[in-house]
């Protein structure tokens, strides 16, 4: 079995050098993953969807591989 961990909001922000603001953005434009929500007040992204990002592999929007 494969973990596949969860990076807190402030790590996601540290790792891409990107603002809230702008993964904010980003998210409503369907070029950025959306949150999973970890708790009631947290929220957080997976290592293998922030990788996809990263490589620019990804439609957001359709849900699906480019």
């Amino acid at each position: 079995m494969t973990i596949d961990p969860v990076h807190p909001k402030r790590d996601v922000s540290r790792i891409t050098s990107l603002s809230f603001p702008t993964i904010w953005r980003e998210q409503r434009a369907g070029r950025f993953p959306p949150w999973q929500q970890l708790s009631a007040g947290r929220v957080g992204l997976r290592q293998s969807a922030l990788a996809e990002w990263l490589n620019g592999r990804r439609d957001w929007r359709a849900g699906t591989e480019a």
